[in-house]
């Protein structure tokens, strides 16, 4: 997992070097206008979501995590609290959707770290590391942006 400011990215750039440099440039030209939508920068190897929801003080949505893709989360508004949290050992892989690269598995507060977002600051979860957005201290909507980069 990584957490860090914006400026930095380039930090990081050696865990996908042709991809990582290229959606951190283009996270770079985004604003909080921006239209919500999926953004193909290399098909389904690399893509952005940009998303506008409501974060919920007290969400009951499970933590998630994924296989195949290195998830990155951005705001462009507003401010979201992540918590990563880590797989745990009695979770059931059976659940888990191949096709949207997605599982979900009960959140449990005592063992997750929360991860204050706000425009500027990104979080970077790679595959294995389990997550819960959309969480916040008040009901409040954000505009988000979701970096997709598949690592197999």
């Amino acid at each position: 997992m990584i957490y860090d400011n914006l400026a930095n990215f380039r930090r990081y750039a050696g865990i996908a070097p042709e991809y990582w440099v290229r959606a951190f440039t283009f996270l770079e030209q985004l604003t909080p206008t921006t239209p919500e939508g999926r953004y193909e920068l290399e098909g389904d190897r690399l893509y952005l979501l940009v998303q506008r929801y409501e974060v919920q003080p007290d969400s009951s949505h499970p933590a998630e995590v994924h296989r195949r893709y290195l998830d990155v989360q951005l705001l462009l508004d507003g401010v979201e609290t992540i918590y990563q949290q880590p797989l745990p050992a009695n979770w059931n892989e059976a659940t888990f959707n191949q096709a949207g690269d997605i599982g979900f598995f009960p959140f449990e507060r005592e063992s997750a770290t929360p991860l204050r977002l706000y425009p500027g600051v990104f979080a970077a979860f790679f595959p294995g590391e389990g997550h819960r957005p959309r969480c916040g201290s008040q009901l409040q909507t954000v505009r988000k942006v979701v970096v997709k980069l598949r690592l197999d």
